[in-house]
């Protein structure tokens, strides 16, 4: 029963904007995992596709198994869809383990080539593509930073500090290296979630509302300074009510901004 609960409290809200078909095809072309430069990309993407039809000839005599792998591929894609419908789940990362049957049916269809010179072109050729689209990914994809964002608040933090997070997901990366310091130089302060707390509610990204600006005035009491870790605020916290609410009450007295995240302190006048 809870893991239904949990389930229904997603289908009702979730973080994912709705999106239209352009986005669908983005994510599952990701999949592929080309090279990105555009004319190489579009060669390899109809190289793919053609090793992927020979694939799927070598399996027309083989039904069992042609029918296995195409249940693996489509019915976790047509699913997301059709529940996007509803509620937007649609998005590649929940999708990755499907490639096991493309590589299976690029496999196949490699071995379709009679010729050794044309299976070895094909099988450079794509491994190239992956030895490059992996090593991009590698070096270009900036991933949000957690870590500075921790130490400069415990560089700065003094005791009996509240820190407070617009949202539980962005609480848990931010404690995973807040720790450190914490062991490090016996920080004591106060954390908690706006509007709602992870411990107390258990829901990672409530939205603030309104209503919950008495909450967040009411957590301010006994505090002089107060920290606020903002991040993913587009979904929880989308009219900007924390940092208006903080702003109302108390000074800002510092604003950095790290990738994917902003840390502001608030101090009483």
């Amino acid at each position: 029963m809870p893991l239904f609960g949990k389930s229904i409290e997603s289908i009702r809200s979730f973080w994912l904007p709705e999106t239209g078909l352009g986005y669908h095809y983005q994510d599952a072309s990701s999949l592929v995992e080309c090279i990105r430069a555009n004319s190489i990309y579009q060669m390899m993407t109809w190289i793919l596709c053609a090793v992927l039809c020979f694939g799927l000839m070598y399996y027309r005599k083989k039904l069992s198994i042609f029918l296995f792998l195409a249940a693996l591929f489509v019915i976790p894609v047509l699913g997301e869809l059709i529940v996007s419908i509803r509620r937007p789940i649609f998005i590649d990362r929940t999708l990755i383990w499907i490639t096991i049957p493309m590589f299976i049916l690029l496999a196949a269809g490699v071995a379709q080539f009679r010729h050794r010179f044309f299976m070895m072109l094909v099988l450079g050729l794509l491994a190239t593509n992956y030895l490059f689209s992996n090593g991009d990914y590698y070096r270009f994809f900036q991933k949000e930073d957690w870590s500075n964002p921790a130490g400069y608040v415990a560089r700065y933090v003094e005791k009996d500090d509240l820190i407070l997070f617009n949202s539980n997901m962005v609480r848990i990366p931010f404690e995973y290296y807040f720790e450190y310091w914490v062991d490090l130089y016996d920080i004591q302060v106060q954390k908690s979630g706006i509007p709602l707390d992870l411990f107390e509610s258990g829901i990672l990204e409530p939205k603030m509302t309104e209503e919950d600006i008495p909450g967040l005035i009411s957590l301010l009491h006994g505090h002089d300074r107060v920290w606020l870790v903002y991040s993913h605020n587009d979904y929880t916290d989308p009219d900007g009510l924390i940092p208006q609410t903080l702003a109302a009450q108390m000074k800002l007295l510092r604003s950095r901004d790290f990738y994917g995240v902003q840390v502001q302190l608030y101090g009483t006048p």
